[in-house]
């Protein structure tokens, strides 16, 4: 056997004293492209996971509806409250009802523009149905000086709601005072009973309850939730058990309130969130602000069906809230649609409450954009509302 000897002088030899000579050497360089490399591979996990460079699609068919200051406060201040007076094992068991309710309430809120010169998106007093609603609520009036006043710019919307009663003599048209704001017109106004006087209170016909805004992004609470749950989670306990529809309703029944006189409060709306890592989609995920969907976190079902639809997102539906919610990267929105509202609905006809008030008709789709989602049969506008109407209805035909 041949033993093939291979030339060496075109190589450097590596023997010990060498190779300990050429790491001392470069042992700074090793070490700096061990750094760079670690910083490089961070960087790619990183971009990852708060999904740079994907691309999520946004409504850009028509001009979002006007968001006032007020229902920002609103939120705000519902997800400030002191958590250390509420205990969330009070209320959970249901009792049994014994009041009847002879005809369900659908009363319906309907915002002013801010603007009397605003796009043609927003919601016209003529273009509501003077059948779909029980009482239309005409949002906000104000107080000054102790009396209700109505902006001159706002006094036609009024007239044009109050003749939708020339079409439908039973509806009845309600002017809602404000009291979210920090104007001071309302409180001023109950202060004493010489205020009081000014304007004629009688005994409470039924009370509409707020049930919305439970969870909504603000520095204290960043996390994602849902905007109205029918029911708490197992895994919420103390005061987080409390934010739901049904703590609340029963909160006020077990502390006097007749149920017919208990309005269910049902939002057509929904709130964004930007999530602090889009790996992390479950509800109660870290947040890091308001989702670019919406304005300020206020999402309106016609957004919220363009958004599903352009990303062709397939939403969550969670059956413990009874409520769906859709993610696209780091975009999180809560939000209702016809399927949480048939559960919720079905929840205030089954525990004898007196009705469903709808906030608002104007976040609703009053223009058909969700037309093609829709459930078969349901109407093109005001799915949502129609909705409501058609369940709390359907045994009075």
């Amino acid at each position: 056997m041949t033993e093939t000897i291979f030339p060496l002088g075109g190589y450097i030899l590596l023997n010990n004293n060498l190779r300990k000579s050429l790491l001392q050497k470069y042992k700074f360089s090793l070490i700096t492209l061990t750094l760079c490399l670690g910083l490089l591979f961070l960087c790619i996990l990183y971009i990852l996971s708060i999904g740079i460079g994907y691309r999520v699609v946004y409504p850009s068919d028509f001009a979002p509806e006007d968001v006032p200051i007020s229902w920002i406060r609103r939120a705000i201040a519902y997800n400030a409250l002191d958590k250390a007076e509420y205990n969330g094992d009070d209320f959970i068991k249901l009792q049994p009802n014994l009041d009847l309710i002879d005809k369900y309430k659908l009363i319906c809120y309907y915002n002013f523009p801010l603007d009397a010169n605003t796009t043609n998106e927003y919601l016209k007093p003529e273009e509501l149905d003077p059948y779909m609603c029980t009482h239309i609520n005409v949002c906000f009036g104000s107080i000054v000086n102790c009396t209700i006043f109505i902006p001159e710019s706002q006094v036609t919307f009024v007239e044009s709601i109050i003749n939708l009663k020339e079409k439908n003599k039973d509806l009845k048209i309600i002017l809602s005072i404000g009291g979210a704001s920090d104007d001071g017109g309302f409180p001023d106004m109950v202060l004493n009973h010489r205020n009081r006087k000014k304007i004629r209170f009688r005994y409470v016909d039924y009370v509409n309850l707020m049930s919305y805004d439970y969870h909504f992004y603000t520095k204290s609470t960043p996390f994602t939730g849902i905007n109205a749950p029918l029911y708490a989670s197992p895994n919420q306990i103390g005061y987080f058990a409390t934010l739901n529809i049904n703590y609340s309703a029963y909160y006020w029944h077990f502390n006097g309130m007749e149920k017919n006189k208990i309005i269910i409060g049902l939002p057509t709306y929904g709130h964004s969130y930007t999530l602090m890592n889009n790996q992390n989609t479950v509800i109660g995920a870290p947040a890091i602000g308001y989702g670019r969907l919406g304005i300020l976190g206020f999402v309106d079902y016609k957004q919220m069906c363009t958004f599903v639809t352009e990303n062709k997102i397939k939403p969550f539906f969670d059956m413990d809230s009874k409520s769906p919610y859709a993610v696209k990267y780091s975009e999180w929105v809560s939000y209702d649609d016809t399927v949480s509202l048939t559960f919720k609905t079905e929840f205030i006809k089954n525990n004898d409450f007196g009705g469903a008030m709808i906030f608002s008709l104007n976040m609703d789709d009053h223009v058909g954009v969700c037309k093609k989602d829709l459930p078969k049969g349901t109407p093109k506008r005001f799915p949502l509302t129609n909705t409501v109407k058609n369940i709390l209805t359907i045994d009075q035909m």
